[in-house]
C-alpha cells in the first residue's frame, strides 16, 4: 500500500486506495499504477470523504464552506462526471446507502445518483436516511418514519404512514444472511425479517 494512501474498494480490477492527490490500482502481481485524483475548478484543500459507488466510480466530498462540494470520478477514464455543490451534512464517517434496484444511494444528508445521468441532491437537513429503492429514501425524522421522493429538485420529506403513500413500495433490504420487507397491518406496520434458511416462514 503507498505511503498515505487508503483502501477504498476492492473491485474486478483490484484494490483502489486513495490519498488527497492520488489514486492507485493495486494488484498482486503488478506495481501499483497511481493517477491523479482529479479537483473540481476552484476547490481547495484536501478531501473530506472519498468514497466508492461502485467499481467505477468514487465518490469524493469537498468542504468548501459555507457548503459543500460532491464530485463523481470515473476511473477508467480518471475524469469528473458531476460536481454537484450542495447545502448537506456529510461526515467523514458516513459510509454509502445503496439502493438493491438502481444506481442510486444516499451518502450522510446527500442523495446521488451515479447512472448515466448522475445528479446529486441535499436531503432535508433533519432526516436520517435508513433505506433507498430508486429515487426513493426512506428514513426517520424526529422519531417518525418518512420517505423523501429524491428525484424532485428540492426534495422535501413525508410521512411514511402508509404502503398507498405517493410514491411509497414496500422497502426491501437484502443483506448477506437477511431480508428485511415492511407490512402495513390495520392498525400497525410490521417488519419481517427472512433469513438464508430452508422455509418459507419468515
Amino acid at each position: 500500500m503507498p505511503v498515505t494512501a487508503v483502501p477504498i474498494l476492492s473491485g474486478r480490477e483490484g484494490i483502489i486506495a486513495a490519498n488527497e492527490e492520488s489514486w492507485w490500482t493495486l494488484t498482486a502481481d503488478q506495481a501499483p499504477v497511481k493517477k491523479p485524483l482529479p479537483r473540481p475548478e476552484g476547490v481547495e484543500g484536501a478531501p473530506l470523504l472519498i468514497s466508492a459507488a461502485d467499481d467505477d466510480t468514487l465518490i469524493v466530498v469537498w468542504s468548501q464552506r459555507p457548503a459543500l462540494t460532491v464530485t463523481l470520478v470515473d476511473l477508467p477514464s480518471n475524469t469528473i462526471t458531476l460536481t454537484a455543490p450542495m447545502n448537506a451534512r456529510i461526515t467523514a464517517q458516513d459510509v454509502p446507502i445503496h439502493a438493491a434496484d438502481a444506481e442510486t444511494l444516499t451518502l450522510g444528508e446527500a442523495f446521488i445518483d451515479y447512472s448515466a445521468a448522475p445528479r446529486a441532491v441535499a436531503l432535508p437537513s433533519r432526516m436520517t436516511p435508513v433505506a433507498v429503492s430508486g429515487s426513493t429514501v426512506y428514513g426517520t425524522e424526529s422519531n417518525e418514519a418518512v420517505l423523501v421522493d429524491a428525484s424532485a429538485t428540492t426534495p422535501s420529506s413525508e410521512p411514511f404512514t402508509t404502503l398507498t403513500t405517493g410514491v411509497s413500495e414496500s422497502p426491501l433490504a437484502a443483506l448477506t444472511t437477511t431480508v428485511y420487507v415492511i407490512s402495513e397491518k390495520v392498525d400497525e406496520t410490521l417488519v419481517y425479517a427472512s433469513t438464508a434458511t430452508e422455509g418459507d416462514a419468515p
